[in-house]
């Protein structure tokens, strides 16, 4: 105000200086997005939003920085799993959660969820440290092809298997060859680490059923890959014995599950609570460690958080490679 009465310009800040960011960010401090408005999730945590959709997902992205920052400052795969039920942002590490098997029946949210965390593991992490395997046979996540590499036929599907074959019998051999456990001590003391393989298999029952010989490579990988850096993550709509093999059930020891039908269905997934889910995007996560934890998706949609993965593209191009560091 001071400044406006005596006529001095204020400095621009330098983000709204930048082409790609001015537009997309401008709006954030709109009146459109000015009011504020209660969070009702699971268990109606007392906290209260005053952004929407994309522009709330980016605020709660920023927090999750900072909570890495924290907790995680070393952590090698970041993501953000989600918003507990006091209204913090929870992270994690992809390397210490280990396979994930998230399940839920139709309309539950778990499409958004997934994307959800494979958006924030492109947006944390360092993208020379890992590789995206995305296998989608609804070929509705197209958008990620960008992000890694991407299946959306059976042919295409048979090849990404085998690269992913040729890729572990390469991170085996120079593992081996240094007499190491695995894949983190290796990038220690190699002149050139060895990047993570991160796999997602949408429905993965399609994989099951259209390739079940290349499949039992996957299950086997899921087993012993960990050490050079392979990790899962898998989604289903039931997560019974008929979807989901025994050595599966086993070796995804991470589970998310969103609405379930009924509480034997939830027994089924392995994680308990989750009929009584009542809102879409919320889920109960059970780890090694943590028997049930009730989180919720930041609310956005399908289509804004393919608009927040569009920005992401954009801010790859700037001169200095790296993401903006923008604070609300």
């Amino acid at each position: 105000m001071l400044r406006r009465i005596l006529g001095i310009k204020a400095k621009e800040p330098k983000w709204r200086r930048t082409k790609y960011l001015r537009d997309y960010y401008d709006y954030v401090f709109s009146q459109k997005y000015s009011f504020k408005n209660e969070y009702k999730g699971l268990f109606e945590p007392p906290f209260t939003f005053y952004f929407f959709g994309d522009t709330y997902y980016k605020f709660v992205m920023n927090k999750a920085r900072d909570m890495l920052d924290i907790e995680l400052p070393n952590a090698t795969l970041p993501i953000l799993l989600g918003i507990d039920k006091e209204g913090r942002v929870r992270v994690s590490d992809l390397t210490k959660l280990r396979h994930i098997l998230v399940s839920g029946s139709q309309g539950g949210g778990k499409s958004i969820g997934v994307l959800s965390l494979l958006t924030s593991l492109i947006y944390l992490a360092e993208p020379s440290l890992y590789h995206l395997h995305v296998f989608d046979p609804k070929g509705d996540l197209y958008f990620l092809k960008n992000f890694g590499s991407y299946y959306n036929t059976v042919d295409a599907m048979e090849k990404g298997i085998l690269t992913i074959k040729k890729a572990h019998k390469n991170h085996s051999i120079k593992r081996k060859s240094y007499n190491i456990a695995d894949i983190e001590e290796y990038n220690e003391v190699a002149t050139k680490p060895l990047k993570y393989n991160i796999i997602f298999v949408d429905e993965f029952f399609f994989l099951t059923s259209e390739l079940p010989e290349l499949w039992a490579f996957a299950e086997h990988l899921m087993a012993v890959g960990r050490a050079d850096g392979f990790y899962f993550i898998l989604t289903t709509q039931r997560a019974d014995h008929n979807s989901v093999s025994t050595n599966a059930r086993q070796n995804a020891t991470t589970r998310m599950s969103f609405w379930q039908p009924d509480a034997r269905e939830s027994k089924i997934a392995g994680v308990e609570g989750a009929e009584k889910i009542k809102r879409q995007g919320d889920f109960v996560m059970r780890t090694a460690m943590i028997s049930s934890l009730p989180l919720s998706i930041p609310p956005t949609s399908h289509s804004e958080m393919r608009m927040f993965l569009k920005n992401l593209e954009e801010w790859a191009s700037l001169e200095n490679k790296k993401q903006p560091d923008i604070k609300f």
